[in-house]
């Protein structure tokens, strides 16, 4: 990562010479395992300070076939029970360090465009490609349909918009329309993603209805599933995930789950089978089978 940022650096200062548009994609491994990371971002934090989370079960009623990522156990073992409060305070420590350390690869770069004159004509998009689980809901890294897994990091900076904050539902399909728009480029038609450069001066206007996943992204991540060949789509709304476990080929049904996250905002308990969930349950069904143009903002 560090040879990423020094790269980039470099990037940018001959970009600057040409003094021509450009597109500059950089990215950055961390905070993806393995957990290194030079020891002055390890000592940000004092592992003992750091706090557990508060939901290490599995959520009750998960279907079976809910897996984590097993990539965890390929790098630390270090004589560590799993799970236990030795491994979570090493796997926090760790994950906070490497986040510390991105974090300041990223004000390298920002600093970079500032002293070189670019930043009041440069837009920057910086987002992740998916969430993280640190021992919430007994998992690890991703893996999974669930909150922590599927929703990202997202932040545009552009000359010219407010700043602000909106709640409104947007896609990682979204970020190549918007900022297409945002270099005063047409936006290619047959895209799935819709450019969200609306929420910039209207964060909260009426905007998509849901947000989509989809985990495993192929059959052969999901070789160690007890359904065999299923996959997991999921559907979030403002108030619900509904997630439907599908046999790839036959599309039959093998497992279902609904969480309120208005009642329940750290996904602990699948209400799919409750009596009153029912309408529910029918009513998401049909949505995620719709797919994402239902959603999209009139």
């Amino acid at each position: 990562d560090g040879q990423i940022a020094e790269k980039t650096i470099l990037d940018l200062k001959r970009l600057k010479k040409k003094g021509k548009p450009f597109f500059l994609a950089c990215g950055f491994i961390k905070p993806h395992l393995p957990f290194y990371a030079p020891k002055k971002y390890w000592d940000l934090y004092d592992r003992e300070a750091l706090e557990l989370a508060d939901n290490l079960e599995r959520p009750k009623n998960a279907p079976s076939a809910l897996r984590g990522s097993g990539e965890i156990h390929s790098y630390h073992n270090r004589g560590m029970k799993y799970n236990s409060e030795e491994w979570h305070r090493s796997c926090l420590h760790g994950y906070y360090a490497c986040v510390s350390y991105v974090d300041a690869l990223v004000g390298r770069l920002l600093k970079q465009l500032e002293v070189s004159g670019l930043a009041e004509n440069t837009v920057v998009c910086l987002w992740g490609d998916h969430g993280f689980h640190l021992g919430e809901q007994g998992l690890w890294t991703k893996a999974n349909n669930y909150e922590l897994s599927t929703r990202v990091p997202l932040i545009v900076a552009a000359p010219g918009q407010p700043k602000g904050n909106s709640d409104a539902f947007v896609e990682l399909v979204d970020v190549f329309p918007t900022v297409c728009e945002l270099a005063g480029l047409a936006v290619p038609r047959g895209l799935e993603g819709k450019s969200f450069l609306p929420l910039l001066s209207e964060p909260n206007r009426k905007w998509k209805t849901a947000a989509f996943s989809q985990y495993p992204r192929s059959l052969k991540r999901n070789r160690h599933s007890s359904h065999g060949d299923v996959m997991g789509y999921a559907i979030r709304t403002e108030r619900y995930r509904f997630v439907q476990w599908q046999n790839w080929e036959t599309k039959v049904v093998v497992a279902r789950e609904l969480y309120s996250l208005r009642d329940d905002p750290h996904e602990m308990k699948n209400i799919v089978n409750d009596a009153d969930a029912k309408a529910v349950v029918a009513r998401l069904a049909k949505r995620l089978a719709k797919g994402w143009k239902d959603a999209l903002p009139k």
